[in-house]
């Protein structure tokens, strides 16, 4: 019954119960009766940004939630983050003044958010466009840390200015590595996160055409990725096979070419990945994600939305919250 149409980026959060607290498309935020929040509209994400925005509740708080958003790749007006305090409107909660502050200017459609070291904080990760330079931000129980560490690992594409904008960036639950999809190039790139600086390091690529759903296996051996103009493919790497020709050789490739095209891709509390089928009244699952090869069993048509359909994106969360 909710009722978010967007074309790509979302998010939800629940409480520890799993009760519906909010959602958003990155611009709008709706509370858990599916209405919009009195200070909840024109937030600066956007509804054709592969991640318009993900959720992480404030360490330490009991009420407190950051929505980070991202814009899209047509205006690029950064990353910015607004607060939602679940205290006001009844319990409902509200946006707070503190919205729409600005985090980095000209930012990829790429945000992910991954546990710090010392099991309270975080780190929010992005990317910025036209780059290779990850930008990691500290976000502690005294708020928000503008300062952040910066790591130029990514691969960049001078000729392609939309390569390095669109597509997912996922961090694996463990929280040691990150992978990034490019739209429109025929790699992806893997690195090493250090939870506890936050820098990224060891990046190497992987291929796979137009790469853009992109999420890890529970136990963080196995990734997972969409080829997006290849419509009908999920790729699956084993991280642990050995060098970088060695993983990329571990590929196994599933294709069903009458099921459109593969596009997000998210865990689930149950351990399984959710896949975003275009255009189709339907979800795909990868129900074994942490077997390789044909044993992980990719099931196609396997979650009815109907009257819905599936679009390209799927909410996006911090992966631990699920282990």
């Amino acid at each position: 019954d909710g009722v978010i149409n967007t074309s790509e980026g979302c998010s939800s959060i629940a409480n520890e119960n799993g009760d519906l607290l909010f959602y958003t498309d990155g611009i709008h935020v709706w509370n858990a009766n599916h209405t919009i929040m009195s200070n909840g509209n024109d937030l600066e994400g956007n509804w054709s940004s592969t991640q318009s925005s993900i959720i992480v509740k404030k360490p330490q708080s009991s009420h407190e939630y950051y929505i980070f958003t991202i814009d899209d790749l047509e205006y690029l007006d950064g990353m910015h983050y607004s607060v939602v305090d679940m205290n006001l409107a009844g319990g409902l909660g509200d946006v707070t003044d503190e919205k729409n502050v600005l985090v980095l200017d000209e930012s990829a459609e790429k945000v992910t958010a991954i546990p710090h070291q010392n099991g309270t904080s975080f780190w929010i990760v992005t990317m910025k466009a036209y780059t290779g330079e990850f930008f990691a931000y500290l976000l502690d129980e005294n708020g928000f840390n503008s300062e952040p560490i910066i790591s130029d690992v990514g691969s960049v594409f001078p000729d392609d200015f939309i390569s390095n904008t669109i597509g997912y960036m996922k961090a694996n639950p463990q929280g040691d590595k990150i992978a990034c999809a490019y739209y429109t190039q025929d790699v992806m790139d893997v690195m090493d996160f250090n939870n506890l600086t936050g820098e990224l390091s060891n990046a190497f690529q992987l291929d796979i055409p137009s790469s853009y759903g992109v999420e890890f296996s529970e136990d963080g051996s196995i990734l997972y990725a969409t080829a997006y103009f290849n419509t009908c493919s999920v790729y699956q790497f084993n991280l642990l096979a050995g060098s970088v020709d060695e993983i990329n050789n571990s590929a196994y490739i599933f294709c069903d070419e009458a099921n459109g095209n593969f596009a997000a891709l998210q865990m689930a509390p149950d351990g399984k990945i959710y896949v975003a089928a275009v255009m189709l009244g339907y979800l795909h699952v990868i129900s074994e994600p942490s077997i390789l090869g044909e044993g992980c069993e990719i099931l196609v048509n396997e979650i009815d939305l109907s009257p819905g359909v599936s679009l390209n994106g799927l909410p996006t969360f911090f992966s631990s919250i699920f282990t």
